[in-house]
């Protein structure tokens, strides 16, 4: 019985190995298509959005760093709630601070695309507080 068994599987075994070198052998079958390529293309560019985003926006948890600093209350000045004389507009850009364009008003925007805002002026203000 053990016999008949050991012939089975060497027989079952030599028809294997031609059948699985033929599959390794034969060029895959292509199973992308436009709509999953654009389905891709789209998830990709939807997560470097969100990444930006994250880069751009989140504080990485230095904030709670920053308000123990109060620095913003030094930036904004006694005038404006804050601290001390305050720093105007491009006192703050010299010193390497960034801007969020998103969060200038837009009377401010459109008074330096004109020309005509006093960025020199530690009261103009830059945000929407």
């Amino acid at each position: 019985m053990t016999f008949r068994l050991h012939r089975l599987a060497i027989v079952l075994a030599a028809l294997a190995v031609p059948i699985v070198l033929y599959s390794c052998a034969t060029k895959p079958v292509e199973t992308a298509t436009d709509e999953t390529d654009r389905g891709i293309e789209e998830h990709a560019r939807q997560m470097i959005m969100q990444g930006r985003k994250i880069f751009r926006s989140d504080t990485f948890g230095s904030e709670a760093f920053w308000t123990k600093t109060r620095l913003h209350e030094a930036i904004a000045g006694e005038k404006n709630g804050g601290v001390g004389p305050g720093i105007s507009p491009n006192q703050a850009l010299k010193l390497g601070l960034r801007v969020d364009s998103g969060a200038v008003p837009r009377l401010i925007v459109a008074l330096i695309q004109a020309g005509t805002a006093n960025l020199d002026n530690p009261e103009v203000p830059l945000d929407r507080r």
